[in-house]
C-alpha cells in the first residue's frame, strides 16, 4: 500500500449510512491529506463487457485510489445491491466522481437518494460554500427526501 499527495483543493464527501443502507445516509465534507493506493483490492469498477459498474476485482497498477481525510474516514457501506451506495466522492467545483458516480454536485445527492428505486432520506453537514449551497438548493426541491432528524 502507498500513500500520495494531493491537492490543496482535494475534497470528499463522506457518506454514512444507516444499519441497513436504505433509511438514511448522512453526509459530511472532508479535505484530503493523501490518497491511498492498494496493490491489489476488491472492489466497484466498470465492466466493458456488461457496460456497467459492478464488483471486481482490481488488477495490480489498476487499483481504486481511497481519500485520506481530516477527521472521520469513510465508513464502509453495508451491502444494498441493487442500491448503490458510494462511501465517499471527490468534489471538484460543482462535479463530482467516485468509483461509483461521476455527475454534477446536485445529481450526486439525487443518485444516492434515489438509485435503482432507493427512497433514502437524506442530511448534510458541510462546511465548504460550493457544497452547502449546492445542498441548499437540493433540499429546496427534494424536500420529501430530506431527513428531519439530520
Amino acid at each position: 500500500m502507498a500513500v500520495v499527495g494531493t491537492f490543496p483543493d482535494d475534497l470528499v464527501i463522506a457518506v454514512k449510512y444507516d444499519a441497513t443502507g436504505l433509511a438514511t445516509a448522512a453526509m459530511a465534507d472532508y479535505q484530503v491529506v493523501g490518497w491511498r493506493v492498494d496493490e491489489l483490492r476488491a472492489g466497484w469498477g466498470f465492466d466493458p463487457f456488461r457496460n456497467k459498474w459492478t464488483w471486481v476485482i482490481v488488477p495490480q497498477g489498476n487499483s481504486q485510489p481511497q481519500p485520506e481525510v481530516l477527521g472521520e474516514a469513510p465508513h464502509t457501506p453495508p451491502k444494498t445491491d441493487p442500491v448503490v451506495s458510494p462511501s465517499w466522492v471527490r468534489v471538484g467545483g460543482t462535479a463530482v466522481a467516485s468509483p461509483e458516480y461521476r455527475g454534477l454536485l446536485a445529481d450526486f445527492f439525487t443518485f444516492l437518494a434515489t438509485n435503482n428505486d432507493a427512497h433514502r432520506l437524506l442530511s448534510g453537514s458541510f462546511l465548504h460554500s460550493n457544497i452547502q449551497n449546492a445542498w441548499v438548493q437540493w433540499k429546496q426541491h427534494n424536500g420529501d427526501l430530506v431527513d428531519p432528524n439530520g
